[in-house]
């Protein structure tokens, strides 16, 4: 990728992950923007510099998952925020991590970049419920992705994805699709 950014061509990262999960791509990648959170946060991985942030309401995010959980099915709830905030999650959620935990009223309350909800990642049938439960009655108001980690569940603003947050960028760079290479 040396050769294109000394182009001058513009070098775009798209990931599901946090920020702080991204110093080896730092260190080989020139000059490059990360979409973070899948299009969640654009962020400058020269200067930590978060460019664009797409938020998920809180309010929003905590209804649903109150709601799905009144129809009986069980998970456990973390969010990611901005980086200056980071992952807090329910008690349960990621044991083996030290992260802030609290009740869903609590971790929900800050600015929020991604819902994450854990199932049972043994239990194909309850994650299938759960996802169902989040994906079609939320259409519109949640964007819900599958993750590639078993048993969980990501949820963004509305309209964000990793496609959509890079179309957007390159149409404010006046950059044409057919401009453009992904991969």
């Amino acid at each position: 990728l040396e050769g294109p950014a000394s182009a001058g061509a513009r070098i775009v990262i798209a990931t599901g992950r946090p920020g702080r999960l991204l110093e080896p791509i730092r260190a080989s990648v020139p000059s490059s923007i990360a979409l973070c959170y899948n299009g969640g946060i654009v962020l400058d991985l020269a200067t930590d510099e978060v460019l664009e942030a797409h938020l998920l309401d809180g309010a929003v995010f905590r209804s649903a998952v109150e709601q799905v959980r009144q129809l009986g099915h069980e998970f456990i709830v973390g969010v990611e925020g901005l980086p200056s905030i980071g992952i807090r999650a329910e008690p349960g959620f990621r044991e083996d991590a030290e992260i802030p935990r609290g009740t869903l009223a609590e971790i929900t309350n800050q600015r929020i970049v991604k819902g994450l909800i854990r199932t049972d990642p043994q239990n194909l049938a309850l994650f299938e419920d759960v996802w169902d439960a989040f994906s079609t009655p939320f259409a519109g108001k949640l964007e819900v992705t599958r993750s590639g980690i078993p048993g969980l569940i990501e949820i963004s603003a509305p309209g964000v994805s990793k496609g959509g947050i890079i179309d957007e960028l390159a149409r404010g760079w006046g950059i044409d699709p057919s401009e453009a290479l992904a991969f």
